[in-house]
């Protein structure tokens, strides 16, 4: 229903995202009681939305989108993989454990890549 809300006479969209939850991946972000969706793209017959349009849209739907963690977030010139790796580690925003990594994302949206956080890795067996 609330998918149907979302595309409205719309003939189609693309919602993209992950799913966390107890019963996926072993659990990494353990979550009691089933599972979430996070969206982090919707594209309509028209254009992409845009990231700040994207969690607007979508929070009046009660549809979570993956947390921004810096959306201003510029990556220096002389920044190596190295650099990448150490600015990822952290804390999740969803759960108060190490997080998996980050997508870098350009403003244009056509390019993304994601990073991972080694230490995640070791803690997952992964």
């Amino acid at each position: 229903e609330t998918l149907e809300d979302l595309i409205g006479n719309l003939d189609w969209i693309v919602l993209q995202g992950e799913i966390t939850g107890d019963r996926i991946q072993g659990n990494k972000y353990p979550m009691d009681g089933g599972e979430r969706f996070w969206a982090f793209n919707m594209i309509t017959p028209e254009r992409k939305l845009t990231t700040e349009e994207l969690q607007s849209v979508l929070s009046s739907y009660g549809i979570y989108t993956v947390p921004i963690f810096d959306s201003a977030f510029i990556i220096p010139e002389d920044y190596q993989i190295a650099d990448l790796v150490k600015y990822v580690q952290g804390k999740s925003q969803i759960y108060p454990r190490e997080r998996e990594g980050f997508v870098f994302r350009n403003v244009e949206q056509n390019v993304s890549f994601k990073c991972i956080n080694p230490e995640f890795l070791i803690r997952n067996d992964a």
